[in-house]
């Protein structure tokens, strides 16, 4: 009885060692651009999670020194947009589960 105890345990822990990771679920086919001096874009239109537009802004463009700005997070399908008083240098886009 202890044999079939001790099988069965094993059994048990292996099919959980064995089970497959739940997906990461992040958005697709994205791209993000700058829109004029001011702003950016994001947009990823396939895929779950969020997404959002993340701008490198800088008030002196000349020294290419400045900080990120960030989005609001989105759904895949729709729109992040942000604006910053200085001028933008770069778009990314960031995502998460």
């Amino acid at each position: 009885m202890r044999k079939i105890a001790v099988t069965l345990a094993f059994a048990a822990a292996t099919l959980v060692a064995n089970a497959p990771a739940p997906a990461n679920a992040l958005p697709n086919t994205c791209t993000a651009r700058v829109v004029g001096v001011h702003s950016g874009t994001a947009k990823c239109n396939s895929g779950t999670g969020k997404f959002r537009v993340a701008l490198y802004c800088s008030s002196n463009p000349g020294t290419g020194l400045g900080r990120w700005v960030y989005g609001p997070w989105k759904s895949p399908g729709s729109v992040s947009n942000w604006a910053c008083a200085d001028h933008v240098l770069g778009a990314k886009y960031d995502r998460k589960n």
